[in-house]
């Protein structure tokens, strides 16, 4: 997997409303409220690049060659208007569902 992001590190994500977007990681383990539910989120990571209604869910990852990816978490959220998402890194997802695996 790709590691911990690092502010200023190009993400990418591909999401079924908007598309391919990539972006320099903002905010690295921060805590957001999410202002619709009230759920309180720790440890999140967010990525100055474009989503909107419809893309959670969608892979976050580092584009290592043109055949090769590094995944590093699944986008749920986003903030200023569709210019910022957030994810969850997938240490934090491993922490609360277990171990996961990649295969090819």
């Amino acid at each position: 997997m790709g590691g911990f992001p690092v502010a200023g590190q190009t993400l990418e994500k591909i999401g079924r409303t908007t598309g391919w977007t990539a972006g320099p990681v903002h905010g690295t383990c921060v805590t957001i409220t999410d202002s619709t539910s009230g759920f309180t989120f720790i440890c999140q990571d967010t990525v100055d690049a474009g989503s909107d209604h419809g893309d959670s869910g969608s892979p976050v990852f580092i584009w290592q060659t043109s055949s090769t990816i590094s995944p590093m978490g699944v986008l749920w959220g986003g903030t200023n208007f569709g210019t910022q998402f957030i994810f969850s890194h997938w240490s934090n997802i491993e922490y609360e569902l277990g171990d996961m695996e990649f295969l090819p």
